[in-house]
């Protein structure tokens, strides 16, 4: 697969009224993010310290999205994004990108082609929650108790690693945040992520 140096090369070369541009940009953010991925599988084995800047909520979902819609689309999933609130995180974008995208395929995977997936969000005082919703064939009782740790995964045999959830946890955990899930066989998931509100008081 090309570099992000070769892809910024191409890009630098086309124009944005070229159709191929689109898919160049959504190469370059691929690229990005496989070597945030990278780096936070390494980041998972050896417990590192994280980078912590200031993220906007509805960004990272519409990067998100638009990421990963072809996906959907191919799937003939329905992708429901109901209006984010505008919220500024104390986190990484690729970070929760990542965590945002576990999710997202997650909830994919586990539906029927014709299913639908939706994400919505919640602001309170403090914290604001982020949920994404499926109605695919949901998560057994037993397993939901174990789901978020490594190498459990709902998906063995099919390309499943069991490190998506455990990752995602880890991630939601270090910036002092919760990731849950409610779930019943044949009734889809939700699962919630509720994350701290950006302080400015605590930046200075």
């Amino acid at each position: 697969s090309p570099t992000i140096t070769e892809v910024d090369a191409f890009l630098a070369d086309t124009s944005p009224d070229d159709p191929r541009y689109a898919i160049l940009k959504k190469m370059e953010q691929q690229t990005f993010r496989a070597s945030h991925i990278v780096n936070n599988l390494l980041n998972f084995a050896a417990n590192r310290p994280r980078s912590v800047d200031v993220v906007s909520l509805p960004e990272l979902v519409r990067a998100t999205v638009g990421i990963h819609e072809d996906l959907f689309k191919a799937k003939e999933i329905a992708l429901h994004v109901a209006e984010i609130p505008d919220a500024l995180l104390p986190a990484n974008f690729y970070e929760m990108q990542q965590v945002l995208t576990n999710l997202l395929l997650n909830a994919r995977d586990a539906c029927a082609r014709g299913g639908n997936v939706w994400i919505d969000g919640e602001k309170g005082a403090s914290s604001v929650t982020v949920r994404v919703r499926d109605d695919g064939r949901g998560i057994p009782a037993e397993l939901q108790a174990r789901i978020f740790q490594p190498l459990v995964t709902t998906k063995r045999g099919q390309g499943g690693t069991g490190l998506g959830l455990a990752i995602s946890e880890r991630i939601v955990k270090s910036i002092g945040g919760e990731i849950t899930v409610e779930s019943a066989p044949g009734a889809g998931a939700t699962f919630s992520i509720i994350l701290p509100l950006w302080n400015d008081t605590e930046a200075h």
